[in-house]
């Protein structure tokens, strides 16, 4: 069954990612930096980009 797995982890823009090192070098899958409106590919990890899957929301957030 396909799946999505998405890793976040909070920090500057250009910062050293190396989560994302580690996770390159630790599984088969191939690891790219995210870039606005490149096609989605069934077998990939992104990095150093936001990522919006979903139309936004017009709740109010909850804060805690």
């Amino acid at each position: 069954m396909p799946f999505a797995y998405l890793m976040v982890l909070h920090a500057p823009a250009g910062a050293p990612s190396i989560p994302a090192r580690i996770i390159a070098r630790s599984g088969p899958l191939p690891t790219s930096a995210a870039a606005v409106r490149s096609p989605q590919e069934k077998v990939r990890l992104a990095r150093d980009m936001r990522v919006l899957r979903e139309r936004l929301s017009t709740t109010t957030a909850v804060q805690g």
